[in-house]
């Protein structure tokens, strides 16, 4: 598989959350698994990988933010958060996509992926977006 590339449209705070989560995931003794988090959650074991994965609109809401506090063992919702507030509200990122294989799981993948650029939405590009007429998502 070939490197991807995509742009997004989305809230700053949302992309940090998800990143976030995805870190303390990762991170945690043993790791946690996207679909066992899923599960915990008590939603479909994808719900995880869709929140995950930028071509789609799935993000995380307070509730949520709750249970995964409770499931990864965190002190406080300032685990999830960033010490300052963002600048910009909505914002388009540019992402590519690594794909590798895994190497316990013979012809399964995974991807890493890098952000190219983060910059704020123009006055016109926010209206725009405010009334639906531009795309979450794009390949570039």
């Amino acid at each position: 598989m070939g490197n991807k590339r995509i742009e997004i449209i989305i809230s700053e705070l949302d992309f940090y959350l998800i990143n976030r989560i995805r870190e303390l995931r990762e991170e945690a003794t043993p790791p946690i698994a996207q679909n066992k988090l899923s599960r915990e959650l008590g939603f479909a074991e994808g719900y995880i990988s869709k929140v995950e994965n930028f071509k789609e609109r799935s993000k995380y809401n307070l509730w949520i933010l709750n249970r995964l506090g409770r499931i990864l063992n965190l002190n406080s919702f300032n685990d999830f958060f960033p010490s300052d507030f963002f600048q910009n509200d909505i914002v388009k990122i540019k992402i590519e996509y690594f794909h590798y294989p895994l190497s316990n799981q013979k012809g399964k993948s995974s991807f890493k992926f890098q952000v190219i650029s983060k910059t704020p939405l123009t006055e016109e590009e926010l209206e725009k977006w405010k009334r639906n007429k531009l795309p979450y998502c794009r390949e570039i």
